[in-house]
């Protein structure tokens, strides 16, 4: 019996072909580990987008993709079989974690998919991917091997995707009165993205623009919680957020509108937090 390696373990029980129903892994069944792991890998409050090649965690600010890698049995041992198949499977994961940032939101009309039609971002990317984090490898009992790439959206990536922008500082004047923003987007229908905007009237509050280079790249434009009680305890925000609503989306689904009567909480009040970027947007249920 040979012992697999990696996260789960397990004995090898007698062979099973490929594409058998029996597939074991960990002692479970493949596809109800599947089923049953996204379950556990995220916070419950957590805001998720399934994509057709991976998922996005938008409240940690990731992406998560699974590349599987199937037994070549004409190998001459199972060792050369187990590697070629990680291997294998660690090029699909590669390029599924490409495939699922086609699928994300950048910024109002524009998704990942546009930003990587351009060569220049699509090398960028490509190198930046490769690098990214081996965070599971899961061994099955016909030798094949599943790995999952897990990638952080800020850093060097969120840098490469979303456009460059000219830094616009917001207003830094007036009572330092609030460590952050919270915005209550609950019942209106925002969709998550890299670089959401926020509007007071018709004016631009709130984007990419407005946060400072250095923390642009290391924290992002905002991260999403599935309630403002959740988004209260992120750190991002600090002890003392400001929660203002949204009253409607624009025409970006990534673009919102502060409600009217909110209009006056940002009154005579320090917006440095916003170079920051401790912005949370809670989306509701």
């Amino acid at each position: 019996m040979r012992k697999g390696r990696g996260p789960l373990q397990m004995s090898m029980p007698s062979f099973v072909p490929p594409g058998s129903p029996l597939r074991l892994v960990g002692g479970l069944p493949a596809g109800l580990l599947t089923v049953l792991l996204p379950c556990v890998a995220f916070a419950q409050d957590a805001v998720t987008e399934k994509l057709q090649h991976g998922e996005v965690n938008w409240t940690e600010r990731s992406v998560i993709a699974t590349g599987s890698g199937a037994p070549d049995l004409k190998l001459q041992n199972v060792a050369q079989v187990r590697l070629a198949a990680e291997r294998a499977a660690q090029i699909a994961a590669y390029r599924n974690v490409l495939e699922a940032l086609k699928g994300v939101q950048v910024s109002a009309g524009k998704t990942g998919e546009d930003r990587l039609g351009e060569d220049r971002v699509k090398a960028q990317v490509e190198g930046i991917v490769r690098g990214c984090k081996t965070v599971d490898t899961r061994y099955f009992s016909d030798y094949g091997v599943d790995v999952v790439i897990k990638c952080p959206l800020d850093g060097a990536l969120g840098s490469v995707l979303l456009p460059e922008a000219e830094y616009k500082p917001p207003r830094m004047e007036g009572e330092k009165k609030y460590t952050g923003l919270i915005v209550d987007a609950s019942g209106v229908a925002a969709k998550p993205a890299l670089g959401p905007r926020l509007y007071s009237g018709s004016s631009l509050l709130y984007g990419a623009e407005t946060v400072n280079p250095s923390f642009l790249r290391k924290h992002g434009v905002a991260a999403y919680y599935g309630s403002v009680e959740s988004a209260k305890k992120s750190p991002r925000v600090g002890n003392n957020p400001l929660v203002v609503r949204i009253g409607s989306v624009l025409e970006g689904p990534s673009d919102l509108k502060l409600a009217a009567e909110d209009l006056g909480k940002l009154e005579d009040i320090d917006l440095g937090f916003l170079s920051e970027g401790r912005v949370a947007i809670a989306t509701g249920p």
